[in-house]
């Protein structure tokens, strides 16, 4: 089971002025590089690149070759090219809520397009809308936990992720029991917006907004060897060294139930803060460290 995101010519609206039609494909576009991937995968419908003569009579010879080159090398010539037509990826979307051979079917469509209200809730605009569908997908898949620790990692793009962050496979009373709520946390930092102020506070906010205890180490900290729990990540091949990742959440009790076993698992947690560069990094995913 996976989402496919389809492009078609009504959604990104061909037919718009030069300059809307530019920020709509380069908008798309930036989807596509930023999320594309083998759980989400953005698709070109079969006849998209079908240019008409009215296109080309609409813009200079100019603004056309910067359109092609949008539409056809750049962003969202990046997608993959569908097996199905317009009409059919349509038929698809008003079929078993979008569900098709195993794919989640949605419509990416930044233009205003009027589409159909049987499919509205299908229609997809930003990273937040795609990413929401993707996280609940996810929530239930059955995977193992080398392919749940990619697509962790591809979904939640906005986060770093240290090298050894997947130990799923070590999670104490196995990582499916806890994988819905593994997945509302690493959502709920992929959106979270870091200022220049206190971790602490920062801290406090994100602990506000989840199910169950996310803090700092107590007292703990004080038998730790230095810099144990310090990693380090690497964002546009810079590496940001010695980050401190005793920050962490509890995930104690299995999905959904209140009480019973109590297991000490844990997700670990970095702030990377640095000039202009401010990032939540992921150090560990599995049992307490």
């Amino acid at each position: 089971m996976g989402i496919a995101v389809n492009i078609t010519r009504d959604s990104i609206g061909l037919d718009k002025e030069f300059d809307e039609l530019l920020i709509i494909l380069n908008t798309a576009g930036e989807l596509v590089k930023k999320l594309d991937s083998d759980f989400v995968t953005f698709y070109q419908s079969s006849n998209f690149g079908e240019l008409d003569s009215t296109f080309y009579d609409r813009y200079s010879n100019y603004e056309i070759g910067v359109l092609l080159k949008a539409i056809f090398d750049e962003g969202i010539g990046q997608a993959a090219t569908s097996q199905n037509t317009e009409e059919n990826i349509s038929n698809i979307l008003q079929t078993n809520s979008g569900i098709d051979d195993e794919m989640q079917h949605l419509l990416l469509s930044i233009n205003e397009h009027p589409f159909l209200d049987e499919i509205a809730h299908l229609v997809v605009v930003t990273e937040k809308n795609i990413v929401f569908w993707a996280s609940n997908l996810l929530k239930t898949l059955n995977c193992d936990d080398a392919l749940l620790g990619e697509y962790l990692e591809s979904i939640f793009a906005n986060l770093l992720y240290h090298k050894d962050f997947n130990s799923l496979s070590k999670v104490k009373g196995g990582f499916r029991n806890f994988q819905k709520e593994i997945v509302n946390f690493l959502h709920t930092l992929n959106f979270f917006e870091l200022n220049d102020g206190s971790i602490q506070e920062e801290v406090k906010e994100i602990n506000a907004k989840v199910t169950h205890v996310f803090c700092e180490e107590g007292g703990a900290k004080s038998k730790r060897a230095q810099d144990e729990l310090k990693r380090e990540f690497i964002f546009e091949n810079k590496k940001y060294s010695s980050v401190n990742c005793e920050f962490h959440y509890k995930l104690e009790n299995i999905d959904d139930q209140k009480g019973g076993e109590h297991f000490k698992n844990r997700i670990y947690v970095g702030f990377i803060k640095s000039g202009n560069l401010k990032k939540i990094g992921i150090a560990h995913i599995g049992f307490h460290l």
